[in-house]
């Protein structure tokens, strides 16, 4: 498979099914993107994922998805660790356009399973001044489908929430020259025109 392909499939594709028939090697030069009509549930997401607070912000405080988002659309850019620079990279090229993500109701904040500490750290030296979220339990990022237990780190990955907390898209992969914005623009932008209509709960 040449590097760089992009899948895309209709329904939601287990990164262990994707593995299991590429090479690791191979699998790097890989990114998925699945999108359906409907916003739909990561793969093997718990129920009230979105809203349970099960994440630690860099400062330290109890968090959850949903409250990150207040409301609002949320991109979450999920790291396999703060110590990857092409991971925070992708953090700092959407911060650019923090006015246009702002125009689209959108927030952004970065996700690892390193330590609180560990996060605001990293955050200082790269620049980056989006949440960085930490999930040391590793559970939101299993609950998403996007934990690697044979090389012990998160799949990297965009998710996008919409505002009901709905997942409404998400890319996953390891290739360092492939960037997806172009197609994160255009999603974010359709949600826009076209906002889902919620109901009482998100994400139920």
């Amino acid at each position: 498979m040449a590097a760089g392909l992009v899948l895309q499939v209709a329904g939601p594709l287990p990164v262990e099914a994707l593995r299991s028939s590429q090479p690791d090697s191979e699998y790097a030069g890989v990114w998925l993107e699945r999108w359906e009509a409907k916003p739909v549930a990561a793969p093997s997401a718990a129920p009230g994922i979105f809203e349970r607070k099960l994440l630690r912000t860099h400062s330290d405080t109890l968090t959850s998805l949903a409250q990150e988002a207040g409301g609002k659309r949320l991109l979450v850019v999920v790291a396999k660790g703060n110590y990857c620079p092409v991971c925070l990279s992708q953090i700092l090229r959407l911060e650019r356009h923090s006015a246009r993500l702002a125009q689209l109701g959108a927030r952004l904040v970065g996700l690892t399973v390193d330590s609180p500490a560990s996060n605001q750290k990293a955050r200082k030296k790269h620049g980056v001044t989006s949440g960085l979220l930490s999930d040391a339990s590793t559970r939101v990022v299993r609950a998403l489908g996007l934990w690697s237990p044979e090389v012990q780190h998160p799949t990297p990955a965009i998710v996008l929430f919409d505002e009901c907390g709905s997942e409404a898209g998400r890319w996953m992969g390891r290739y360092p020259g492939h960037r997806p914005d172009a197609a994160v623009w255009e999603k974010l932008e359709t949600l826009s025109k076209n906002p889902p209509r919620c109901s009482a709960s998100p994400n139920t």
